[in-house]
Parts: C-alpha cells; sequence; structure tokens
C-alpha cells in the first residue's frame, strides 16, 4: 500500500480489500446521502473492486482513502473525477 499524501494527521492512499469492512460499517452513516443510498455488504465490496482498478481511461481518478493516522481508520474517502474532459479536483 502506497502512500500518495502525508499530512501530519492524515495520509491519502488507493483504497485496498482490508478496507472493506471499514467502508461497509460506514455505509449506513454515510451513503444515506448519496443518490444510489444505502448498500449492503455485498455491493459495497463490488463497488470497492471497481474502484480498486480505477477509472478505465484514467487510474488516477475515482475513489481514494484518507487514513487517520492515529486510529488507522478510513477518515474519509475522496472522490476525483473527470469534468467536461478536464481532470480536477
Amino acid at each position: 500500500m502506497t502512500n500518495i499524501l502525508e499530512t501530519p494527521r492524515l495520509l491519502l492512499r488507493h483504497l485496498v480489500i482490508n478496507d472493506l469492512d471499514d467502508l461497509s460499517s460506514r455505509s449506513i452513516k454515510i451513503r444515506k446521502y448519496f443518490p444510489e443510498g444505502i448498500l449492503n455488504y455485498q455491493d459495497t465490496k463490488e463497488e470497492l473492486e471497481w474502484h480498486m482498478n480505477g477509472h478505465p481511461r484514467h487510474p488516477e481518478l475515482g475513489l481514494w482513502a484518507t487514513i487517520h493516522k492515529e486510529t488507522r481508520k478510513i477518515h474519509r474517502e475522496v472522490r476525483l473525477a473527470s469534468v467536461d474532459d478536464r481532470r480536477s479536483i
């Protein structure tokens, strides 16, 4: 697992399959605001696997994890997306 960015408090890295339990347990609190709603464990796993492969044309885009260094848990997910064929954050 390679950290892309590090601050005194957080790490930014790609998601890995070991993040599944953490993502799934947070689903109810966080995902209720997503257009597709709350995902069950299997749907969370499928979404995680898709994001782990990155965007088909731009692997640097997609869902990234910010990890709280003290707890080693996912603090937030960061979604990098392309808008109007321009890469943006």
